[in-house]
């Protein structure tokens, strides 16, 4: 694997230097930018380009000084797979620290109650009217105003009209009066705006919890479940053509017991056929091409049966893999039915709000949002936070996944870095190389290679056989006779054995054939494509993505609802906050 010289890169484009590559410390592949060519075939493996999301979360989102290469999971060293899972749950904490100090704290103001006023969610009060003392002018009415000095007529926030005379020695507890009815309604104005404000703001949180509740269900939930649906389908093809594979290796071991104790005794009898022919007669050139052909057939059981359990072993995990996405099949309805109740409740808020600002909502409904609703849509914010949490870990990793190496940003790297990893798997041979083979969209050595070598064989066999046979039947008997010293029972028994060989050789030759076309890249390759680049990739970290955000503020949109739970009231008058206490 090369790594690019970007500096040599921009030089190139640049006109001013050739194009340099230099050796890179990851396992990587290198790619052409359009496509690429498998070694037989012609396939074309499509590109893939990996999303904006991926990278953003790959490369924006903090780790803390960890790694943010997943494939440290698959290594055998537990130091490297504690640095990569430390820094994925260190970011995704961060949610639940936020919002659990946060909950202390509404927990703490509720406990100091009216102490901190509206903080611990205590109705909106209006302040105390001032009261005249009944020795007072004012409060004792018009007629006992003296009649002194100019008058006018004063007009109070109590509704008193009367006449004030000017100049009267009650003047200055009048004017204290007339201030302190003042400072009543500058502060009632206060309480009332403050009270509004919060039902504005509280109004457009529980806006935001439905409105990201509802495209939560669209553009996460039901994603991520078609995702992992087309996972379990695309796993079960790939497992279907391995079984099939699996089963035409085992007819091919079949035919490969059948045709090469043949081919064996057919080796030893040709060579003792003719022994005194010229060899460039024709008899003689097809014995010789013959028994050559023959000698070249080397048997390959043991690299077909190590093949044979390597895709045993690929299916035994595409079967773990699909169990376990049915064993957590039941999420998608559990999410979807959490969503749709917190939109419920969220309603159940604004229509309250709604009417406590208009002065038309009455105490029952005021008590069932604060003591039945409240609760209830407490637990599910909560349980948001662990849905935003738990998504922000599936996220990170499978952007971490897509977005492969800074050099190499594909997902396709990351599975053979995976590989790379596990030293046991790297040393299995033929599964290794067949899952990078895929992964590599075919662009590599096929892991088939030495079945292919003993098809050119096989091929080679059948085709000196059949010209041996042709040889013999076009020649007159007689004279094989004399040139072979065999009688003719004897030829017309080689021939025999020569058809009987080459028809095992050719059902042997059939059995490769089928594993080839199973084994295919153009059969095998778009399955994975559509599993990993498609599924898990675009449809799957689109979905995740968008769901972690999309839940982070939804859930704290809950919080700020919850803080501002006094939106609800209507603002009391000051004797009646005693009823609320």
């Amino acid at each position: 694997c090369f790594r690019e010289n970007r500096g040599a890169k921009n030089r190139n484009k640049a006109g001013k230097g050739p194009k340099k590559l230099i050796p890179g410390e990851h396992s990587c592949i290198v790619y052409e930018k359009l496509q690429i060519m498998s070694d037989g075939g012609g396939y074309y493996a499509p590109p893939f380009k990996v999303g904006w999301l991926a990278t953003l979360i790959t490369n924006v989102l903090p780790r803390f000084g960890h790694s943010n290469d997943i494939s440290l999971l698959a290594s055998s060293n537990e130091d490297l797979q504690k640095d990569y899972t430390l820094g994925v749950l260190m970011f995704a904490s961060i949610i639940l620290i936020v919002c659990g100090l946060w909950a202390i704290v509404l927990i703490v103001l509720k406990c100091l109650g009216y102490r901190v006023g509206c903080a611990a969610g205590i109705p909106p009060i209006k302040p105390e009217e001032p009261h005249l003392h009944r020795n007072h002018a004012l409060y004792k009415g018009i007629d006992a105003i003296p009649t002194r000095g100019s008058s006018s007529i004063v007009t109070g926030m109590t509704g008193f009209t009367g006449t004030v005379v000017t100049g009267m020695t009650d003047t200055p507890s009048m004017v204290a009066a007339y201030r302190d009815q003042e400072e009543w309604h500058d502060e009632l104005v206060a309480v009332e705006g403050r009270n509004r404000r919060i039902k504005m703001a509280f109004l457009t949180f529980a806006t935001v919890v439905v409105s990201f509740g509802v495209l939560l269900i669209v553009f996460s939930v039901v994603p991520v479940n078609r995702g992992m649906n087309s996972v379990y389908a695309g796993n079960e093809d790939l497992s279907s053509m391995i079984e099939k594979t699996t089963q035409e290796i085992g007819t091919f071991l079949d035919f490969s017991a059948q045709a090469l104790p043949k081919t064996d005794q057919l080796l030893l009898d040709i060579v003792q056929f003719c022994p005194s022919s010229s060899g460039n007669s024709n008899i003689g050139k097809s014995v010789v091409a013959l028994g050559s052909s023959l000698n070249a057939v080397t048997p390959i059981d043991d690299e077909i049966t190590n093949l044979q359990f390597g895709l045993g072993e690929m299916r035994g995990t595409m079967a773990t893999i699909d169990r376990t996405i049915e064993a957590f099949g039941w999420w998608v309805w559990v999410t979807s039915a959490l969503l749709v109740l917190k939109v419920i409740l969220a309603v159940v808020f604004i229509v309250g709000v709604s009417m406590a600002w208009r002065d038309r909502s009455d105490r029952t409904f005021t008590c069932a949002q604060s003591y039945v609703v409240l609760p209830i849509f407490s637990v599910f914010v909560m349980a948001s936070v662990v849905c935003a949490s738990l998504f922000s870990v599936l996220a990170v990793m499978d952007a971490d996944f897509c977005t492969g190496t800074e050099y190499v940003p594909s997902p396709d790297v990351t599975v053979v870095n995976l590989l790379n990893r596990n030293e046991e798997l790297k040393n299995g041979g033929l599964l290794y190389s067949t899952i990078s083979y895929y992964a590599q969209g075919c662009a590599i050595r096929s892991p088939i290679t030495f079945l292919d070598n003993f098809h050119g064989e096989v091929t080679d066999a059948i085709y000196s056989t059949q010209n041996f046979i042709d040889v013999v039947e076009s020649s007159i008997t007689s004279n094989i006779e004399q040139t072979c010293q065999k009688s003719e029972d004897a030829i017309t028994q080689m021939v025999n054995a020569a058809k009987d060989a080459k028809g095992s050789l050719e059902s042997l030759d059939w059995s490769i054939n089928t594993i080839f076309s199973m084994m295919d890249c153009e059969n095998v390759h778009p399955t994975y494509s559509q599993v990993v680049h498609e599924d898990i990739c675009t449809a799957g970290m689109n979905g995740l993505g968008l769901g972690m955000l999309l839940f982070t503020f939804a859930a704290l949109s809950g919080m700020a609802m919850i803080s501002l739970r006094k939106a609800w009231y209507k603002v009391e008058e000051f004797p009646d906050n005693l009823a609320f206490k």
